[in-house]
């Protein structure tokens, strides 16, 4: 666990209401960000980012989910996406090598690091994906992004 602040970033995202059962409706998005943007000519300068906002453990509740891709903006207009600019964030982070699965697990203890160290959780939290197997997903790298105020 470490805390820092990450850069403020250009990204193109889409944004949608969701909850953990419909969740999975939206995997198509990533790859249709990454296909956005190579064809409005845009340098792709980052991996992509599911940002989840006032997010609930109870699996019918609707939370915000922001999933954004970090772009270099020179190139055509952008039709399908909102481009925009992230500010910085400050937060606490963790390297999860392993399954998605594991979250269940590795949240809860995160969390309670982060209280322990007399840090306030703020409203969001980010999962930056390093690597992304979906065959062996024991081989995905995920950083987890704690929002601290």
């Amino acid at each position: 666990m470490e805390t820092t602040i990450k850069p403020a970033m250009t990204v193109l995202s889409h944004t949608v209401k969701t909850n953990m059962k419909e969740i999975e409706s939206h995997l198509n998005i990533p790859e249709e960000l990454y296909r956005e943007a190579i064809a409005c000519g845009m340098r792709v300068t980052g991996c992509n980012y599911w940002i989840y906002s006032d997010y609930s453990d109870d699996m019918h509740s609707d939370f915000t989910l922001e999933m954004v891709l970090p772009v270099m903006t020179k190139g055509k207009k952008n039709k399908k996406f909102e481009l925009k600019k992230l500010a910085p964030y400050k937060c606490v982070t963790h390297l999860h090598e392993g399954s998605w699965s594991e979250f269940k697990d590795v949240y809860p203890q995160l969390m309670q690091q982060i209280l322990s160290n007399g840090l306030k959780i703020g409203k969001s939290n980010r999962e930056m994906y390093i690597n992304c197997d979906f065959e062996e997903q024991d081989n995905c790298i995920t950083e987890i992004q704690f929002e601290i105020l």
